[in-house]
């Protein structure tokens, strides 16, 4: 099961996050990043999550009494830097991440544009939801595939978005090579 996984890399990702602030690899955000840095996210953007929300039980077999996770908007290098340098293994300066979920947290980065984070939160949702239930995937690849067709079908439905890539689809497979949750 991911979950044990999921809550390791969160806390190994956290602590490393804290210590990028005070001792930043050479590719780190810069350590003026948090000065009047405010990490709520607007009430505009809860509504968004409770109807992104709304929309997944709508559209799943998940239950309408989950709760939402905390969110936490970041700077955009500070939240690549959590995930390139602990997650993947090398932070070079790379902006692509829109937001991560660990669990009981999601992160956002602060710039991200209302179409995408409107598909982004129905995402990491449903890998919330998927830890609050403890549903059992056997491996990354499905837990993933559960969130991207989740993801796709808000896209058909809502016109809001860009659908996930066919070539990526299948590729999240268990039997995938680069797979490395096993």
């Amino acid at each position: 099961m991911l979950t044990g996984l999921a809550t390791t890399l969160a806390t190994v990702t956290l602590v490393t996050a804290a210590t990028a602030q005070t001792s930043p690899a050479p590719a780190a955000p810069p350590s003026d990043t948090f000065e009047g840095f405010d990490p709520m996210p607007s009430d505009a953007f809860l509504r968004r999550a409770q109807d992104a929300a709304e929309w997944i039980v709508r559209n799943s077999d998940y239950d309408a009494d989950l709760p939402l996770p905390a969110f936490v908007t970041l700077p955009r290098p500070t939240l690549n830097y959590i995930f390139y340098h602990q997650l993947v293994g090398g932070y070079q300066g790379q902006t692509c991440i829109e937001a991560l979920y660990f669990p009981h947290v999601m992160f956002i980065a602060e710039d991200i544009e209302a179409d995408i984070c409107a598909t982004t939160l129905v995402h990491e949702l449903v890998h919330h939801f998927q830890y609050l239930t403890h549903k059992d995937f056997l491996c990354t690849a499905e837990a993933e595939r559960e969130a991207y067709e989740l993801q796709a079908k808000w896209v058909e439905e809502t016109g809001v978005g860009e659908m996930p890539s066919n070539l990526f689809m299948m590729r999240l497979r268990c039997d995938n090579p680069h797979d490395y949750s096993r």
